[in-house]
C-alpha cells in the first residue's frame, strides 16, 4: 500500500525548535488556541494533503458513491484506524473511508470543517473546542494508554513536583500528550502554565534538547518517549497507563457533528469499525505491528510496535465514555484551560452523542 506522508514535508519544515511560548501565550494557545476554530497554518496543512483511497472490495454502501475521510498523524496507538483500514473493517460496515494523514494541528480544523468526517484522538484535545462551539461530538473510548513523561537520565528529577520551574519539550503546544500531561501536572501540585515552560520540537529532535539541556524532559505520544527510552538517554516517570489513568481511555472517537445530524447509520458504522479495530489489535498485536510498520504508519520496528501495544488496553466502549468525558472535563478544569465558569456536567452532555442508538431511531 502506498500509504500518503504528503504532510511530512509540512512536519519537517521547521528544522529549529519552536520558542517556548511565555507563559500568558501558552494559556492562550494550549487552552484556547489549541480549541480555536481559526485555520491558519492547520488548514495549510490539510490543503497540502491527499487521501489515501480505501483498500477494499467494492461493498454494498450505506449511501451509493459516498466516501468518508478519518484522520490519521502516525502514532503508534491509532492501530485501530490502521486495522480497520488495512483489514477491511469499515467494508463489512457497508461504507468505503479513506484516510488522510494530517500533522496534528490540522486535525481539529479538518474535522471541525468536515474535511475529515471521523478523528480519534485523547480525549482532552476535544473538550476545549467543545466548550466553544466547535461542531465536534465523542462517540466511544478506543483504548488506554499510549502517553509518556520521560526525564534527562541525568537531571535527577523523579517525580512530577521535581519538575517546578523545568522545561519540558513536547510535538505540539495544546496536543495529546501536553493536555494529558498538564491535567496530571495540575493533581500533583504543579500550574501547568506558570510552574513549567514548554517548548516544541520534531519529535527526531528531543534527544538532542536533552543533551543540550535545554529540556531537562519529553511529553509526547508513542513511539517517541519509549524510542528515548530504550537509548538509555531518558528515564519514565509517568504515563497513562498506571494509577489513576490505568482504567481511563486514552483516545476516543470524535465525529463531524453534520455527519452524526444528517447520516446518523454512517457515523454509527464508521464508529464500529474503530472499535472492532481495537478488539482486532487486542487480540492480534503481532499482525497490526507488522501492519503499522510495513504499511509505513509508524517509522519504528515491529518489536518495538508490538511491545508497545502490547501496553495498552483494548476494550472499546460507547457506553462507558460518558462518565468519563464529566470526569475528564473536571480534571481539565483544574488545568485552567477551560473557562472556570464552564459547567462540566453540561459539557459532558453537549460533547456525548449515543451513536448507536441515534442510528438505530433513524430506521
Amino acid at each position: 500500500m502506498n500509504v500518503d506522508r504528503s504532510d511530512d514535508q509540512t512536519r519537517a519544515s521547521d528544522a529549529r525548535p519552536q520558542p517556548t511560548y511565555p507563559r500568558k501565550d501558552l494559556l492562550r494557545r494550549a487552552g484556547m488556541g489549541a480549541g480555536a476554530l481559526a485555520l491558519g497554518g492547520a488548514a495549510a496543512t490539510l490543503l497540502g494533503a491527499t487521501p489515501v483511497a480505501a483498500r477494499m472490495a467494492a461493498p454494498a454502501v450505506l449511501r451509493a458513491g459516498k466516501t468518508y475521510r478519518a484522520a490519521w498523524v502516525g502514532a503508534t496507538c491509532e492501530a485501530s484506524t490502521y486495522t480497520a483500514y488495512a483489514k477491511h473493517l469499515w467494508a463489512s460496515e457497508g461504507i468505503n473511508v479513506e484516510l488522510l494523514h494530517l500533522a496534528p494541528p490540522a486535525v481539529l480544523d479538518a474535522l471541525v470543517t468536515g474535511k475529515v468526517d471521523v478523528a480519534p484522538g485523547i480525549l482532552y484535545n476535544w473538550l476545549k473546542p467543545i466548550e466553544q462551539g466547535a461542531d465536534v461530538l465523542l462517540a466511544a473510548g478506543l483504548h488506554g494508554g499510549c502517553l509518556r513523561m520521560v526525564v534527562g537520565a541525568h537531571t535527577g528529577i523523579k517525580t512530577f513536583m521535581d519538575l517546578k520551574g523545568k522545561t519540558i519539550g513536547t510535538d505540539a503546544i495544546g496536543g495529546s500528550a501536553m493536555n494529558f500531561f498538564s491535567v496530571v501536572l495540575a493533581k500533583s501540585g504543579l500550574n501547568p502554565t506558570t510552574d513549567v515552560s514548554w517548548r516544541v520540537y520534531p519529535p527526531a529532535q528531543f534527544g538532542t534538547a536533552l543533551d543540550k539541556g535545554e529540556i531537562q524532559a519529553v511529553t509526547a505520544p508513542d513511539p517517541f518517549p519509549y524510542l528515548l527510552t530504550q537509548a538509555g538517554q531518558v528515564v519514565e516517570i509517568g504515563s497513562n497507563m498506571t494509577g489513576m489513568f490505568a482504567n481511563n481511555f486514552c483516545c476516543v472517537v470524535a465525529l463531524h457533528g453534520a455527519l452524526v445530524r444528517e447520516d446518523p447509520k454512517a457515523a454509527a458504522a464508521i464508529t464500529r469499525g474503530l472499535m472492532n479495530g481495537s478488539k482486532y489489535t487486542g487480540t492480534h498485536l503481532h499482525e497490526v505491528a507488522t501492519i503499522e510498520v510495513q504499511d509505513k504508519f509508524v517509522p519504528v520496528g515491529v518489536a518495538t510496535v508490538e511491545h508497545l501495544l502490547s501496553s495498552y488496553t483494548w476494550h472499546p466502549s460507547a457506553t462507558t465514555l460518558k462518565p468519563q468525558i464529566l470526569q475528564g472535563a473536571l480534571d481539565y478544569k483544574l488545568t485552567g484551560f477551560l473557562d472556570n465558569r464552564t459547567d462540566a456536567r453540561k459539557l459532558a452532555e453537549r460533547a456525548y452523542v449515543d451513536i448507536f442508538k441515534l442510528a438505530a431511531a433513524a430506521g
